[in-house]
């Protein structure tokens, strides 16, 4: 998939100011552009979007298409670490092969914030998004998936009742999912 036909496709729905950053992991053996769009979604918020990862198969198929993703991450502007947290989310798919709705990933934001509540994060739908859609080319659908932190009591939370009924759960308490150092809701 071309990254400029998914960057332009991301920016679309994201909205804002966009710039391109490429990110290394710690030997430079893998490598990651991340697009920051500052204000797309809402005021005070940075939203933050791989470009690229869609180039991984992850295995998946769905309707006759191959299935692809990129991820999201929004936050307030001053916090630094949001493209080093996406970037290494992002590389711990490329090793793992694989990526959807629902993975955990364990002490992402942890590695960079140890000191907060917030330590993981949940790859969810960003269905909210009034322009979201899934991109579809000839031959492949590429869908976006937004990082949401959660502390460990959600990830055990997650873990016991599934998904479904956190994502039910966030809506209900009003949690703010772009605030990294939010106050766990459980």
């Amino acid at each position: 998939m071309d990254k400029k036909r998914i960057a332009k496709y991301a920016h679309a729905f994201i909205g804002g100011k966009p710039k391109v950053e490429r990110f290394y992991n710690a030997d430079e053996s893998k490598k990651i552009d991340i697009m920051t769009c500052e204000e797309g979604y809402c005021a005070g918020i940075h939203t933050l979007a791989t470009i690229g990862l869609s180039s991984m198969d992850i295995g998946m198929t769905v309707q006759n298409y191959d299935l692809k993703v990129e991820l999201m991450l929004a936050g307030i502007p001053n916090n630094t670490m949001l493209g080093n947290i996406l970037s290494t989310i992002a590389f711990q798919i490329m090793d793992i092969g694989t990526c959807r709705y629902g993975m955990l990933i364990p002490d992402v934001i942890a590695e960079y914030m140890p000191n907060h509540a917030m330590k993981h994060v949940v790859l969810m739908s960003p269905v909210f998004w009034n322009k979201y859609k899934v991109f579809t080319s000839e031959t492949e659908k590429v869908a976006w998936l937004l990082a949401v932190p959660v502390s460990d009591r959600e990830r055990k939370y997650i873990l016991t009742n599934g998904i479904e009924v956190f994502d039910r759960l966030l809506g209900k308490k009003k949690a703010d999912i772009f605030n990294l150092v939010r106050t766990s809701i459980l």
